[in-house]
């Protein structure tokens, strides 16, 4: 699913405050091996923006889920949880992220 610019950056501060921050349990809870995204949701969604004919570049950054995001999301089981956010690049910007992988474990 797309999500808002606003909410993927607050997952990506949230990240890189906890991991700096070096706490412990933080960092095992939010323990996450890896992030799988459907094949058919992802492609649709690059298809629907034509971002594959767009797009010089898909960056992908990690985000730990905030409470409003897991909210947001409909997803309250996901706050304090590792996440990726890909964002394509148009002409320099970047444009509104994709989310909502399965997280494995």
């Amino acid at each position: 699913m797309e999500i808002s610019p606003n909410l993927a950056t607050a997952c990506m501060n949230n990240y890189v405050s906890i991991m700096k921050a070096g706490i412990l349990k933080p960092i095992l809870f939010s323990f996450t091996e890896s992030v799988s995204f459907s094949t058919p949701a992802f492609a649709a969604w690059l298809e629907s923006n034509n971002y594959l004919e767009r797009s010089t570049e898909l960056k992908v950054s990690l985000g730990i889920y905030t409470p409003e995001v897991a909210k947001e999301i409909g997803k309250p089981e996901y706050e304090g949880r590792l996440t990726t956010f890909v964002w394509p690049v148009v002409d320099g910007e970047p444009q509104p992220p994709f989310n909502m992988g399965e997280m494995q474990p």
